[in-house]
């Protein structure tokens, strides 16, 4: 070993030695800087590496510097401008530029954007793959680069663009180094180099086709399909990425970072947010949403690693003053630009939610985006889930999603090693009913708005746009990560500050507990942007809190502004009828649960009040019964896409089953009141 060693230091020197030549006894002085592992020294032998490492030294030498830069070529580094370096190279921040979004990058670098016009000309230069560009620390696909294009093209951004990826550069410095190779030793070394470049290039077909074949079945198929030259049109993109990301985890890091974890295994973060309410009264929900995305974009994580799910139906709605825009605190930035758009409309259901979370990407075949979780055993999952809910309930625009089945689908996604950790921040009454099951061993750590009796509360009404903009507890987590340094604060502080903040309702932690001691950027990504001076505030003087009201308060208030506002003008009219409208509603839905429960009880009038009072039981035991009549109940009396205010009577519900009532007793007594569907008008 020691004398090939010994050779491979020799071959080395002369290849050196080829570039930067010896004319006298000063340049000896200059090798010994270009190359400091092979000093001369004509009294030791060339096996004595002992001897010459001793010697090796470290010393400044301004001359010896002049003079190492006066070799070779013009230095093609002094001037360079260092716009975005480090953590800011980014396929976000490049995007960015070239959009010439110099708000989004705003504290960012340089902060320098293309400013290109008509006439102007752009060249880019990176190295990549089919689909692909290389950056530090995350792949950029094409499909991102080719829609910024566009919409370059589009705005008139430029006259020509032209850009080179150049994916052989690796080779191309082994071929040379194997031209200058003037020794036995430096030839095989080179030969070695290039030899393992080309090995990952294309790995032998034992090492990958074969495994391929197993899975597919086609043994000659996949020999056709691993040869380079079979290169088609990219068209199923989610599928590519999705691939790539998988080889790039699991078979070769294709991006060389160095910044693996301790475990030498480098993990991702992918995040799902859902805002499961639809219509103008619950614009909060979806501002909520947006906003976490952008806090997201902005700390570093990519679009194909976030999963959107929202119905999409406020940045046009007509009462909405700024169309194509959403906001989430008075006269704040707009949330809504660049919020993948995968699952909305009829295509935002509890099912099609499991199935992201599950990774099923062939049962959303066709569905919207069809982007599920990729996440594997090193990554990280944020999940965000912001609406109505009720006791075990969380609402989706015609259905609901039940606790257990949330749960269960954690519970299997940690079984199937599908993350490291998770976190997941819920808004939505009595939200912390959805995590009474969550084990504490699963590295599943929850933050709920609420406990499991409470509601939770809206904020930031704005007169202009009749509306409330926020719900507290989403405002206070994420206002503080737009105004604290994620990588400093951990979980642990950022839920003591929100949990003392938001006065309207008890924010709770579930699960495992123990992981709040990670920050906050483990989950809301990494990078550094620049942070928004706004807040905290007093409670005296908080602007949300000022304007604070239980969330099934909502549609009563709105309306009653829209009556205070029209005063003398003809829609007066229509905004008194709607309230009186949505009283008649809501005292339906408690006249038909108290009926119910007075057949239920036999006729126990006294039974029946007290059942559908209040909350009597905090914890749902009793789950089959309780799933079973809530389905009935919301499927044939009355449906919570139409009538959200419906989901306050799902506490009776509970209080039913945990009394012994069973599912059977209730569906048959409903079944003889409810013979219609009562959904109409506000609720």
């Amino acid at each position: 070993m020691k004398g090939e060693i010994s050779d491979h230091l020799k071959g080395f020197e002369t290849s050196l030695n080829h570039y930067f030549p010896e004319s006298d006894r000063e340049t000896s002085s200059l090798q010994w800087i270009i190359h400091p592992f092979t000093v001369s020294d004509e009294n030791s032998h060339d096996d004595d590496l002992p001897d010459k490492e001793e010697k090796i030294t470290m010393r400044a030498n301004e001359a010896l510097k002049i003079k190492f830069q006066d070799q070779g070529g013009p230095d093609v580094y002094h001037g360079f401008p260092k716009d975005y370096t480090e953590e800011n190279v980014t396929p976000e921040n490049f995007l960015n530029v070239l959009r010439g979004d110099a708000e989004g990058l705003r504290g960012v670098g340089s902060g320098k954007v293309i400013g290109g016009g008509p006439n102007d000309r752009v060249y880019m230069v990176d190295y990549g793959a089919p689909g692909l560009f290389a950056f530090p620390h995350d792949i950029p696909h094409n499909l991102n680069l080719k829609d910024t294009l566009l919409d370059m093209h589009n705005n008139r951004k430029y006259n020509q663009n032209s850009s080179i990826a150049s994916t052989d550069a690796p080779l191309s410095i082994y071929k040379a180094q194997l031209q200058h190779a003037n020794t036995l030793s430096a030839n095989r070394y080179w030969n070695e180099q290039m030899e393992t470049f080309t090995m990952v290039e294309q790995p032998p077909p034992s090492e990958t086709g074969e495994g391929v074949a197993e899975v597919i079945g086609d043994r000659d198929k996949v020999s056709q399909m691993t040869i380079s030259s079979q290169i088609h049109d990219i068209s199923r993109w989610y599928c590519y990425t999705a691939s790539v990301r998988a080889f790039h985890e699991e078979c070769f890091n294709l991006l060389d970072d160095d910044d693996d974890d301790d475990e030498g295994t480098h993990g991702n973060l992918w995040a799902v947010l859902v805002a499961g309410s639809t219509g103008w009264f619950n614009y909060r929900h979806q501002a909520d949403v947006c906003h976490a995305y952008q806090i997201l974009h902005q700390h570093g994580v990519p679009d194909e690693r976030i999963i959107v799910m929202m119905h999409d139906d406020l940045v046009h709605h007509n009462m909405n003053p700024t169309p194509g825009k959403l906001i989430n605190r008075p006269d704040g930035p707009d949330v809504y630009q660049g919020v993948p758009k995968d699952y909305t409309g009829n295509d935002l259901t509890p099912n099609n939610f499991l199935k992201v979370l599950q990774g099923d990407a062939k049962g959303l075949s066709g569905v919207g985006s069809g982007k599920v979780l990729g996440s594997g055993p090193n990554d990280r999952v944020f999940i965000n889930l912001v609406s109505h809910g009720s006791p075990g309930l969380f609402e989706f625009p015609n259905t609901f999603l039940h606790a257990r089945k949330f749960v269960s689908t954690l519970v299997d996604m940690h079984k199937n090693k599908q993350f490291k950790e998770m976190t997941v921040y819920m808004e939505s009454c009595e939200s912390g009913s959805m995590f009474e099951t969550l084990p504490d061993d699963i590295t599943v750590y929850a933050v709920s708005a609420s406990n499991t009796t409470e509601t939770s509360s809206a904020c930031y009404w704005i007169e202009k746009m009749q509306t409330f903009l926020g719900d507290v507890f989403s405002v206070k987590w994420m206002e503080d990560s737009d105004r604290e340094d994620v990588n400093k604060e951990t979980l642990k502080a950022q839920y003591t500050l929100i949990k003392n903040e938001t006065t309207t309702s008890h924010v709770m932690q579930w699960g495992q507990t123990s992981l709040d001691t990670l920050e906050v950027g483990d989950f809301v990504g990494g990078a550094n942007p620049q942070r928004v001076n706004y807040g905290p505030f007093s409670a005296y003087k908080d602007p949300c809190l000022q304007s604070a009201v239980p969330n099934p308060d909502v549609p009563e208030v709105i309306v009653k502004h829209k009556i205070n506002t029209t005063l003398g003008l003809p829609e007066n009219r229509y905004w008194k009828e709607q309230m009186s409208q949505l009283q008649q509603n809501r005292s339906l839905v408690q006249k038909t649960m108290l009926t119910i429960t007075t057949l239920l009880t036999k006729g126990d009038l006294e039974l029946a009040k007290e059942l559908t009072r209040d909350h009597h039981h905090q914890h749902i035991n009793h789950h089959h019964c309780f799933e079973e009549a809530t389905d009935y109940f919301y499927s044939v009396c009355f449906s919570v896409g139409e009538n959200p205010y419906a989901l306050r009577a799902s506490y009776v519900l509970v209080n039913l089953c945990e009394h012994g009532y069973t599912a059977q007793e209730f569906i048959t007594a409903a079944k003889t009141i409810c013979k219609t569907n009562h959904n109409t008008g506000f609720n």
